[in-house]
Protein backbone atom coordinates (compact mmCIF):
# COMPACT_ATOMS: atom_id res chain seq x y z
CA UNK A 1 0.00 0.00 0.00
CA UNK A 2 1.30 3.71 -0.77
CA UNK A 3 2.52 5.35 2.33
CA UNK A 4 0.18 7.98 1.66
CA UNK A 5 -2.88 5.83 2.23
CA UNK A 6 -0.88 4.55 5.19
CA UNK A 7 -1.09 7.97 6.68
CA UNK A 8 -4.78 8.44 6.12
CA UNK A 9 -5.08 5.30 7.94
CA UNK A 10 -2.76 6.76 10.73
CA UNK A 11 -4.71 9.78 11.22
CA UNK A 12 -7.52 8.45 11.59
CA UNK A 13 -6.83 6.39 13.86
CA UNK A 14 -5.31 9.28 16.00
CA UNK A 15 -7.99 11.52 15.80
CA UNK A 16 -10.75 8.54 16.68
CA UNK A 17 -8.01 7.95 19.94
CA UNK A 18 -7.79 12.12 21.11
CA UNK A 19 -11.94 11.94 21.08
CA UNK A 20 -12.40 14.00 18.18
CA UNK A 21 -14.33 12.27 16.32
CA UNK A 22 -17.06 9.62 17.34
CA UNK A 23 -16.81 5.89 16.14
CA UNK A 24 -19.80 6.42 13.65
CA UNK A 25 -18.27 8.94 11.84
CA UNK A 26 -14.83 7.13 12.40
CA UNK A 27 -16.59 4.17 10.93
CA UNK A 28 -17.91 6.27 8.00
CA UNK A 29 -14.20 7.77 7.22
CA UNK A 30 -12.72 4.16 7.26
CA UNK A 31 -15.38 2.61 4.89
CA UNK A 32 -14.84 5.53 2.62
CA UNK A 33 -11.15 5.65 2.61
CA UNK A 34 -10.86 1.91 1.95
CA UNK A 35 -12.91 2.69 -1.46
CA UNK A 36 -10.63 5.48 -2.28
CA UNK A 37 -7.69 3.27 -1.87
CA UNK A 38 -9.44 0.92 -4.37
CA UNK A 39 -10.56 3.60 -6.98
CA UNK A 40 -6.73 5.63 -6.24
CA UNK A 41 -4.85 2.04 -6.33
CA UNK A 42 -1.59 3.14 -8.90
CA UNK A 43 -2.62 6.61 -9.61
CA UNK A 44 0.05 7.93 -6.76
CA UNK A 45 3.23 6.65 -8.11
CA UNK A 46 4.88 9.29 -6.16
CA UNK A 47 4.53 10.44 -2.71
CA UNK A 48 4.73 14.11 -4.19
CA UNK A 49 1.38 13.45 -5.91
CA UNK A 50 -0.15 11.83 -3.27
CA UNK A 51 0.23 15.11 -0.99
CA UNK A 52 -0.47 17.87 -4.17
CA UNK A 53 -3.54 15.88 -4.59
CA UNK A 54 -5.10 15.70 -1.04
CA UNK A 55 -7.58 18.14 -1.99
CA UNK A 56 -9.25 16.27 -4.65
CA UNK A 57 -8.60 13.29 -2.42
CA UNK A 58 -11.08 15.05 0.12
CA UNK A 59 -13.57 15.82 -2.38
CA UNK A 60 -13.88 12.45 -2.79
CA UNK A 61 -14.38 11.28 0.61
CA UNK A 62 -16.56 14.31 1.27
CA UNK A 63 -18.76 12.83 -1.71
CA UNK A 64 -18.57 9.41 0.35
CA UNK A 65 -18.69 10.27 3.93
CA UNK A 66 -20.48 13.49 3.64
CA UNK A 67 -18.89 16.87 5.66
CA UNK A 68 -17.46 15.16 8.49
CA UNK A 69 -14.99 13.21 6.63
CA UNK A 70 -12.67 16.32 6.17
CA UNK A 71 -12.23 15.52 9.99
CA UNK A 72 -9.70 13.49 9.45
CA UNK A 73 -7.69 16.58 8.22
CA UNK A 74 -7.70 17.49 12.39
CA UNK A 75 -4.61 18.69 13.69
CA UNK A 76 -2.03 18.20 10.44
CA UNK A 77 -1.14 19.91 7.62
CA UNK A 78 0.25 19.49 3.77
CA UNK A 79 3.47 20.72 5.51
CA UNK A 80 4.03 17.83 7.58
CA UNK A 81 1.86 15.15 5.28
CA UNK A 82 5.04 15.94 2.96
CA UNK A 83 7.56 15.94 5.61
CA UNK A 84 6.58 12.50 6.43
CA UNK A 85 6.24 11.35 3.42
CA UNK A 86 10.07 12.75 2.71
CA UNK A 87 11.33 10.63 6.05
CA UNK A 88 9.32 7.58 5.11
CA UNK A 89 11.26 7.73 1.43
CA UNK A 90 15.07 8.18 3.26
CA UNK A 91 14.16 5.74 5.44
CA UNK A 92 12.95 3.02 2.66
CA UNK A 93 15.74 4.00 0.38
CA UNK A 94 18.10 3.39 3.03
CA UNK A 95 16.85 0.12 3.46
CA UNK A 96 16.46 -1.11 0.33
CA UNK A 97 20.38 -0.41 -0.19
CA UNK A 98 21.16 -2.20 3.15
CA UNK A 99 19.13 -5.43 1.55
CA UNK A 100 21.24 -4.93 -1.55
CA UNK A 101 24.75 -3.80 -0.01
CA UNK A 102 24.38 -7.15 1.90
CA UNK A 103 23.52 -9.28 -1.44
CA UNK A 104 26.74 -7.34 -2.71
CA UNK A 105 29.09 -8.34 0.11
CA UNK A 106 27.74 -11.67 0.33
CA UNK A 107 28.90 -12.16 -3.42
CA UNK A 108 32.53 -10.43 -3.05
CA UNK A 109 32.84 -12.83 0.00
CA UNK A 110 32.30 -15.63 -1.59
CA UNK A 111 34.66 -15.25 -4.55
CA UNK A 112 37.22 -13.88 -2.31
CA UNK A 113 37.33 -17.39 -0.46
CA UNK A 114 38.25 -18.83 -3.93
CA UNK A 115 40.84 -16.69 -4.47
CA UNK A 116 43.28 -16.15 -1.75
CA UNK A 117 46.23 -16.88 -3.31
CA UNK A 118 45.17 -16.11 -6.87
CA UNK A 119 48.37 -12.99 -7.43
CA UNK A 120 47.20 -10.02 -9.56
CA UNK A 121 49.32 -6.72 -10.16
CA UNK A 122 47.92 -3.93 -8.31
CA UNK A 123 48.56 -0.27 -9.07
CA UNK A 124 49.05 3.26 -8.02
CA UNK A 125 49.16 6.19 -9.99
CA UNK A 126 47.51 4.09 -12.41
CA UNK A 127 51.01 2.25 -12.81
CA UNK A 128 52.17 -1.43 -12.00
CA UNK A 129 53.01 -1.11 -7.95
CA UNK A 130 53.34 -4.53 -6.21
CA UNK A 131 51.80 -7.61 -6.64
CA UNK A 132 49.04 -8.65 -4.23
CA UNK A 133 46.58 -11.12 -4.33
CA UNK A 134 43.17 -10.81 -5.64
CA UNK A 135 41.41 -11.97 -2.61
CA UNK A 136 43.35 -8.95 -0.71
CA UNK A 137 41.98 -6.63 -3.56
CA UNK A 138 38.29 -7.84 -2.72
CA UNK A 139 38.41 -7.33 0.45
CA UNK A 140 39.70 -4.01 0.50
CA UNK A 141 36.21 -3.36 -1.34
CA UNK A 142 34.56 -5.00 0.72
CA UNK A 143 36.18 -3.38 3.81
CA UNK A 144 34.60 0.30 2.44
CA UNK A 145 30.91 -1.68 1.44
CA UNK A 146 31.04 -2.67 5.29
CA UNK A 147 31.45 0.90 6.59
CA UNK A 148 29.07 1.77 3.97
CA UNK A 149 26.70 -0.38 5.69
CA UNK A 150 27.20 0.97 9.41
CA UNK A 151 26.62 4.51 7.81
CA UNK A 152 22.92 3.44 6.32
CA UNK A 153 22.43 2.00 9.88
CA UNK A 154 23.23 4.58 11.55
CA UNK A 155 21.44 7.05 8.98
CA UNK A 156 18.45 4.68 9.12
CA UNK A 157 18.13 5.23 12.53
CA UNK A 158 18.47 9.06 12.56
CA UNK A 159 16.04 9.31 9.91
CA UNK A 160 13.21 7.08 11.28
CA UNK A 161 11.74 10.00 12.72
CA UNK A 162 8.04 11.07 12.12
CA UNK A 163 7.44 14.69 11.69
CA UNK A 164 3.99 13.80 11.70
CA UNK A 165 1.67 15.75 14.14
CA UNK A 166 3.60 18.85 13.45
CA UNK A 167 1.03 21.09 11.68
CA UNK A 168 2.03 23.25 9.48
CA UNK A 169 4.40 25.01 11.77
CA UNK A 170 3.50 24.86 15.48
CA UNK A 171 1.45 22.27 15.98
CA UNK A 172 -2.43 22.82 16.69
CA UNK A 173 -4.59 23.47 19.30
CA UNK A 174 -6.07 19.69 18.53
CA UNK A 175 -3.82 17.19 21.27
CA UNK A 176 -2.89 14.91 19.02
CA UNK A 177 -0.78 11.87 20.04
CA UNK A 178 2.16 12.12 17.99
CA UNK A 179 3.78 9.39 18.94
CA UNK A 180 1.15 6.71 18.21
CA UNK A 181 1.34 8.30 14.45
CA UNK A 182 5.35 7.56 14.52
CA UNK A 183 4.19 3.99 16.21
CA UNK A 184 1.27 3.38 13.38
CA UNK A 185 3.72 4.61 10.55
CA UNK A 186 6.32 2.03 11.20
CA UNK A 187 9.06 5.08 12.66
CA UNK A 188 11.37 4.80 16.17
CA UNK A 189 9.95 8.31 17.11
CA UNK A 190 8.88 11.59 16.16
CA UNK A 191 11.08 14.30 15.54
CA UNK A 192 9.84 16.63 18.41
CA UNK A 193 10.33 20.48 17.81
CA UNK A 194 7.21 21.09 15.27
CA UNK A 195 9.30 23.85 13.70
CA UNK A 196 12.54 21.38 12.91
CA UNK A 197 9.98 18.38 11.98
CA UNK A 198 8.93 20.65 8.70
CA UNK A 199 11.22 22.75 8.31
CA UNK A 200 14.86 21.41 9.10
CA UNK A 201 14.54 17.91 9.19
CA UNK A 202 13.31 16.72 5.41
CA UNK A 203 16.21 18.86 4.31
CA UNK A 204 18.65 16.64 6.21
CA UNK A 205 17.10 13.57 5.60
CA UNK A 206 17.12 14.28 1.62
CA UNK A 207 20.42 15.60 2.18
CA UNK A 208 21.96 12.86 4.17
CA UNK A 209 20.41 9.83 2.39
CA UNK A 210 21.63 11.06 -1.14
CA UNK A 211 24.94 11.99 0.18
CA UNK A 212 25.34 8.52 1.49
CA UNK A 213 24.12 7.09 -2.18
CA UNK A 214 26.83 9.73 -4.17
CA UNK A 215 29.76 8.15 -1.72
CA UNK A 216 28.73 4.31 -2.65
CA UNK A 217 28.30 5.64 -6.78
CA UNK A 218 31.76 6.60 -5.91
CA UNK A 219 33.31 3.24 -4.35
CA UNK A 220 31.23 1.58 -7.35
CA UNK A 221 32.71 3.87 -9.94
CA UNK A 222 36.39 3.30 -8.67
CA UNK A 223 35.79 -0.38 -8.71
CA UNK A 224 34.30 -0.50 -12.70
CA UNK A 225 37.46 1.38 -13.73
CA UNK A 226 39.76 -0.72 -11.78
CA UNK A 227 38.59 -3.51 -13.85
CA UNK A 228 37.83 -1.82 -16.71
CA UNK A 229 41.55 -0.89 -16.77
CA UNK A 230 42.86 -4.32 -17.39
CA UNK A 231 39.79 -5.55 -19.60
CA UNK A 232 41.24 -3.02 -21.61
CA UNK A 233 44.88 -4.93 -21.83
CA UNK A 234 44.59 -6.88 -25.37
CA UNK A 235 45.73 -9.99 -22.89
CA UNK A 236 43.60 -9.13 -19.79
CA UNK A 237 43.69 -11.36 -16.79
CA UNK A 238 39.97 -10.62 -16.25
CA UNK A 239 37.36 -12.38 -18.20
CA UNK A 240 33.40 -11.93 -18.15
CA UNK A 241 31.24 -14.85 -19.29
CA UNK A 242 29.47 -13.99 -22.85
CA UNK A 243 25.98 -12.88 -22.21
CA UNK A 244 24.12 -10.04 -20.26
CA UNK A 245 26.68 -8.42 -18.81
CA UNK A 246 28.98 -8.06 -22.10
CA UNK A 247 27.72 -6.69 -25.44
CA UNK A 248 28.63 -7.35 -29.20
CA UNK A 249 29.43 -4.38 -31.80
CA UNK A 250 27.14 -3.76 -34.78
CA UNK A 251 29.86 -3.72 -37.10
CA UNK A 252 33.03 -5.63 -35.37
CA UNK A 253 32.13 -9.01 -34.35
CA UNK A 254 35.30 -9.40 -31.97
CA UNK A 255 34.42 -7.16 -29.47
CA UNK A 256 32.98 -8.39 -26.19
CA UNK A 257 32.22 -5.07 -24.60
CA UNK A 258 32.26 -4.82 -21.10
CA UNK A 259 29.17 -3.49 -20.60
CA UNK A 260 28.28 -4.09 -17.17
CA UNK A 261 31.07 -1.75 -16.44
CA UNK A 262 29.80 1.31 -18.39
CA UNK A 263 26.44 0.05 -17.03
CA UNK A 264 27.40 0.70 -13.48
CA UNK A 265 29.30 3.98 -14.19
CA UNK A 266 26.08 5.66 -15.87
CA UNK A 267 23.94 4.55 -13.04
CA UNK A 268 26.55 5.97 -10.57
CA UNK A 269 26.93 9.22 -12.69
CA UNK A 270 22.80 9.35 -12.34
CA UNK A 271 23.01 8.88 -8.34
CA UNK A 272 25.90 11.20 -8.11
CA UNK A 273 24.14 14.19 -10.39
CA UNK A 274 20.68 13.29 -8.58
CA UNK A 275 22.41 14.14 -5.21
CA UNK A 276 24.44 17.19 -6.33
CA UNK A 277 20.54 18.70 -7.54
CA UNK A 278 19.14 17.62 -4.16
CA UNK A 279 21.97 19.55 -2.50
CA UNK A 280 21.99 22.48 -5.24
CA UNK A 281 17.84 22.85 -4.76
CA UNK A 282 18.17 23.33 -1.01
CA UNK A 283 21.28 25.60 -0.99
CA UNK A 284 20.66 29.32 0.41
CA UNK A 285 16.43 28.58 0.97
CA UNK A 286 14.97 30.17 4.04
CA UNK A 287 13.17 28.00 6.29
CA UNK A 288 9.65 26.89 5.58
CA UNK A 289 10.25 27.07 1.57
CA UNK A 290 8.78 23.89 -0.17
CA UNK A 291 11.03 23.34 -3.10
CA UNK A 292 13.20 20.72 -1.31
CA UNK A 293 10.49 18.69 -0.09
CA UNK A 294 8.39 18.89 -2.98
CA UNK A 295 11.90 17.24 -4.82
CA UNK A 296 11.53 14.60 -2.69
CA UNK A 297 11.42 11.55 -5.61
CA UNK A 298 15.32 13.02 -6.74
CA UNK A 299 16.49 10.60 -4.09
CA UNK A 300 17.92 7.98 -6.70
CA UNK A 301 16.34 4.58 -4.86
CA UNK A 302 15.59 3.04 -8.12
CA UNK A 303 19.35 4.02 -9.52
CA UNK A 304 21.42 3.02 -6.51
CA UNK A 305 19.62 -0.73 -6.61
CA UNK A 306 20.30 -1.00 -9.96
CA UNK A 307 23.76 -0.05 -10.01
CA UNK A 308 24.26 -2.73 -6.36
CA UNK A 309 22.40 -5.42 -8.64
CA UNK A 310 24.57 -4.76 -11.70
CA UNK A 311 28.17 -5.14 -9.42
CA UNK A 312 26.91 -8.17 -7.81
CA UNK A 313 26.57 -10.00 -10.86
CA UNK A 314 29.73 -8.79 -12.20
CA UNK A 315 31.61 -9.73 -9.24
CA UNK A 316 29.92 -13.26 -9.63
CA UNK A 317 30.86 -13.53 -13.23
CA UNK A 318 34.18 -12.24 -13.44
CA UNK A 319 36.85 -14.90 -13.57
CA UNK A 320 40.74 -14.41 -13.35
CA UNK A 321 43.11 -15.80 -15.33
CA UNK A 322 45.58 -16.78 -13.10
CA UNK A 323 48.43 -17.45 -15.56
CA UNK A 324 48.56 -14.71 -17.28
CA UNK A 325 48.06 -12.00 -14.12
CA UNK A 326 51.37 -13.99 -13.02
CA UNK A 327 52.95 -13.14 -16.36
CA UNK A 328 51.65 -9.31 -15.90
CA UNK A 329 53.79 -9.45 -12.84
CA UNK A 330 57.07 -11.41 -14.22
CA UNK A 331 56.74 -8.34 -16.83
CA UNK A 332 57.28 -5.56 -14.69
CA UNK A 333 59.64 -4.59 -11.46
CA UNK A 334 56.87 -4.41 -8.76
CA UNK A 335 58.79 -6.65 -6.50
CA UNK A 336 61.82 -4.51 -6.34
CA UNK A 337 60.65 -3.25 -2.96
CA UNK A 338 61.19 -6.45 -1.48
CA UNK A 339 64.80 -6.37 -3.11
CA UNK A 340 65.57 -3.18 -1.40
CA UNK A 341 63.94 -4.29 2.27
CA UNK A 342 66.13 -7.80 1.68
CA UNK A 343 69.27 -6.30 1.28
CA UNK A 344 68.27 -4.72 4.68
CA UNK A 345 67.28 -7.58 6.20
CA UNK A 346 70.25 -10.06 5.04
CA UNK A 347 73.14 -7.45 5.20
CA UNK A 348 71.96 -4.35 6.80
CA UNK A 349 72.31 -2.17 3.77
CA UNK A 350 70.57 0.91 4.81
CA UNK A 351 67.07 0.91 3.10
CA UNK A 352 67.83 4.37 0.75
CA UNK A 353 70.74 2.98 -0.58
CA UNK A 354 68.94 -0.26 -1.21
CA UNK A 355 66.08 1.45 -2.64
CA UNK A 356 68.37 3.36 -5.05
CA UNK A 357 70.18 0.47 -6.67
CA UNK A 358 66.85 -1.69 -6.62
CA UNK A 359 65.31 1.65 -9.09
CA UNK A 360 69.04 1.37 -11.01
CA UNK A 361 68.22 -2.31 -11.31
CA UNK A 362 64.88 -1.53 -12.80
CA UNK A 363 66.15 1.01 -15.26
CA UNK A 364 68.96 -1.71 -16.31
CA UNK A 365 66.70 -4.13 -17.15
CA UNK A 366 63.74 -2.10 -18.57
CA UNK A 367 66.47 -0.50 -21.22
CA UNK A 368 67.40 -4.22 -21.75
CA UNK A 369 64.02 -6.09 -22.66
CA UNK A 370 64.77 -7.56 -19.79
CA UNK A 371 62.26 -8.93 -16.75
CA UNK A 372 63.29 -9.19 -13.07
CA UNK A 373 63.81 -13.21 -13.46
CA UNK A 374 66.23 -12.56 -16.79
CA UNK A 375 68.55 -10.22 -15.06
CA UNK A 376 71.54 -12.31 -14.23
CA UNK A 377 73.35 -11.68 -10.86
CA UNK A 378 76.64 -10.92 -12.44
CA UNK A 379 75.46 -7.63 -14.02
CA UNK A 380 73.25 -7.05 -10.82
CA UNK A 381 76.48 -7.19 -8.83
CA UNK A 382 78.51 -5.38 -11.00
CA UNK A 383 75.85 -2.47 -11.09
CA UNK A 384 75.75 -2.56 -7.03
CA UNK A 385 79.61 -2.09 -7.28
CA UNK A 386 79.74 0.86 -9.25
CA UNK A 387 76.99 2.23 -6.96
CA UNK A 388 78.58 1.92 -3.89
CA UNK A 389 82.28 2.37 -4.15
CA UNK A 390 82.99 -1.05 -5.46
CA UNK A 391 81.17 -3.11 -2.57
CA UNK A 392 80.61 -6.59 -3.19
CA UNK A 393 76.99 -7.43 -3.44
CA UNK A 394 76.03 -9.01 0.00
CA UNK A 395 73.22 -11.66 -1.00
CA UNK A 396 73.48 -14.75 -2.62
CA UNK A 397 71.83 -15.95 -5.99
CA UNK A 398 69.10 -17.61 -4.33
CA UNK A 399 68.58 -14.66 -2.29
CA UNK A 400 68.55 -12.32 -5.37
CA UNK A 401 66.22 -14.48 -6.75
CA UNK A 402 63.53 -15.18 -3.87
CA UNK A 403 63.25 -11.01 -3.84
CA UNK A 404 62.17 -10.43 -7.07
CA UNK A 405 59.92 -13.83 -6.86
CA UNK A 406 56.20 -12.32 -6.91
CA UNK A 407 55.02 -15.49 -4.46
CA UNK A 408 57.88 -15.04 -2.16
CA UNK A 409 56.75 -11.35 -1.89
CA UNK A 410 53.07 -11.35 -1.24
CA UNK A 411 54.32 -14.47 1.74
CA UNK A 412 57.03 -11.90 2.97
CA UNK A 413 54.27 -8.99 4.23
CA UNK A 414 54.37 -8.82 8.11
CA UNK A 415 52.15 -6.20 8.45
CA UNK A 416 48.64 -6.13 9.73
CA UNK A 417 45.93 -6.62 6.95
CA UNK A 418 48.56 -7.27 4.00
CA UNK A 419 48.06 -10.01 1.29
CA UNK A 420 49.81 -12.75 2.94
CA UNK A 421 47.72 -15.89 3.41
CA UNK A 422 47.32 -15.85 7.54
CA UNK A 423 46.05 -12.37 7.51
CA UNK A 424 43.91 -12.35 4.29
CA UNK A 425 42.40 -15.91 6.31
CA UNK A 426 41.88 -13.88 9.50
CA UNK A 427 40.11 -10.71 7.51
CA UNK A 428 37.65 -12.83 5.67
CA UNK A 429 36.35 -14.41 9.09
CA UNK A 430 36.41 -11.02 10.33
CA UNK A 431 34.72 -9.39 7.32
CA UNK A 432 31.93 -12.65 7.36
CA UNK A 433 30.91 -12.06 10.88
CA UNK A 434 30.80 -8.73 9.76
CA UNK A 435 28.22 -9.40 7.22
CA UNK A 436 26.08 -11.20 9.56
CA UNK A 437 25.59 -8.32 11.65
CA UNK A 438 24.58 -6.79 8.66
CA UNK A 439 22.13 -9.28 8.19
CA UNK A 440 20.80 -9.80 11.18
CA UNK A 441 20.51 -5.49 11.52
CA UNK A 442 19.10 -5.41 8.48
CA UNK A 443 16.36 -8.61 9.26
CA UNK A 444 15.34 -6.58 12.60
CA UNK A 445 14.34 -3.54 10.50
CA UNK A 446 12.28 -5.79 7.83
CA UNK A 447 10.66 -7.10 10.25
CA UNK A 448 9.56 -3.71 12.61
CA UNK A 449 8.24 -2.22 9.15
CA UNK A 450 6.17 -5.56 8.80
CA UNK A 451 5.06 -5.28 11.68
CA UNK A 452 3.75 -1.66 11.63
CA UNK A 453 1.87 -2.19 8.69
CA UNK A 454 -0.05 -5.22 9.94
CA UNK A 455 -0.71 -3.47 13.21
CA UNK A 456 -1.83 -0.90 11.22
CA UNK A 457 -3.91 -2.59 8.90
CA UNK A 458 -5.53 -4.40 11.99
CA UNK A 459 -6.73 -0.99 13.88
CA UNK A 460 -8.28 0.25 10.56
CA UNK A 461 -10.24 -2.87 10.05
CA UNK A 462 -11.43 -2.90 13.59
CA UNK A 463 -12.83 0.93 12.94
CA UNK A 464 -14.70 -0.68 9.51
CA UNK A 465 -15.64 -3.63 11.55
CA UNK A 466 -17.54 -1.57 14.40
Amino acid sequence: MEFGHQLNRASLIAVKEAGLIDAETAQRIASSLAKIEAEFAGRYTSIVLFVRDYPALENRLVELAGSNASLLHLGRSRQDMISACVHAAARDTLRHTLTSIVRLREAVLKVAENNVETLIPAYTHGVQAQPTTYAHYLLAMDECFSRTAERLIQSHKRLNQCPLGAGALTTSSFKLDRELLASLLGFEGIVENSLSANQVSPVEALLETSQLLAMLATQIGQWAQDIHQTYSNSRSWFRLDPGELTSTSSMMPQKRNPRVLELMREFGGRIIGKASGLMAIAHNLQSGMTEIRWSVDLIPDAETQQMLDLATKMVASLRVDAKRALEEINREYSTATELADTLYRTARVPFRIGHHFASKLTDFGRERGLSPTEINIEDAAKLYAELNDQASFPLSESEFRESLHPQAFVASRAGTGGPQRDEVVRMLSKHQKDLEQNASMLGAIDKDAEAAVSALSQRFERIIKS
